[in-house]
């Protein structure tokens, strides 16, 4: 174990007849997966929780309930309630500060976004990659570098990376990058965030991801996509 906080956790991960599966699987480095799942599953925490203390218990309890269902059997055993709220107690010890600044940085007051919007941009960030790390992409190499990145093996382009030629100024190129609109729709929805905001996290992942320097000047909508975000809207 990564982490054991007390004797009575000790006692329990050790001496318990626990299953095999549940002590091997049972570290930091996993449920840290089922932790981001959670605050995933909750984009729109500012709404849906009072306070951090309430969003933190809520994202654990959906971590340590989708940990617990990898074996069906154990719903059955009558330790099973002993055993949840164990594990929920261990990942408050764990995970809870940094859920409480999740929420403290999301959700702050008008006045104190002003002066920290960037931990806000960070976050939303820090989500938007989780998220887009854990899709099963495929990526098409189209040739002088040009490469374009599906929705899956079968899927349809999401994005695309394009080498042009200016028609203005000679022997002059510039990148783009073209993003559907069903890929900004859903980062906007899942994650309650503008049109702007949403292309910007996704431009910040492909640049991370794919070694770019691209901004929002440099995209355009993927053929198809017609959507317009008003060009006044400043949150980017």
């Amino acid at each position: 174990m990564k982490y054991i906080i007390t004797e009575r956790q000790h006692k329990f991960l050790i001496e318990q007849e626990i299953p095999n599966w549940f002590k091997r699987r049972f570290n930091a480095a996993n449920m840290e997966k089922h932790i981001t799942n959670g605050e995933i599953n909750y984009p729109t925490l500012c709404d849906d929780f009072g306070d951090e203390f309430e969003f933190a218990d809520n994202v654990i309890r959906y971590a340590v309930n989708e940990f617990m269902t990898i074996d069906e059997d154990i719903f059955e055993d009558e330790r099973y309630d002993e055993w949840e709220e164990m594990l929920i107690e261990m990942c408050k010890e764990k995970f809870g500060e940094r859920l409480f600044e999740a929420y403290r940085t999301t959700c702050q007051d008008e006045d104190e976004m002003m002066f920290e919007s960037d931990d806000k941009k960070n976050r939303i960030n820090e989500l938007v990659f989780k998220y887009l790390d854990g899709q099963n992409f495929k990526y098409w190499d189209e040739g002088d570098g040009e490469f374009n990145v599906a929705d899956g093996e079968f899927g349809k382009d999401l994005i695309r990376f394009r080498i042009q030629s200016s028609s203005t100024v000679p022997d002059h190129e510039f990148n783009v990058i073209y993003i559907s609109d069903e890929l900004v729709t859903k980062i906007s929805k899942l994650f309650g965030v503008n049109g702007k905001i949403a292309i910007n996290s996704i431009i910040n992942w492909f640049n991370q991801k794919y070694e770019k320097n691209l901004t929002i000047d440099d995209f355009e909508w993927l053929q198809d996509s017609d959507t317009y975000y008003a060009e006044d809207d400043d949150d980017y």
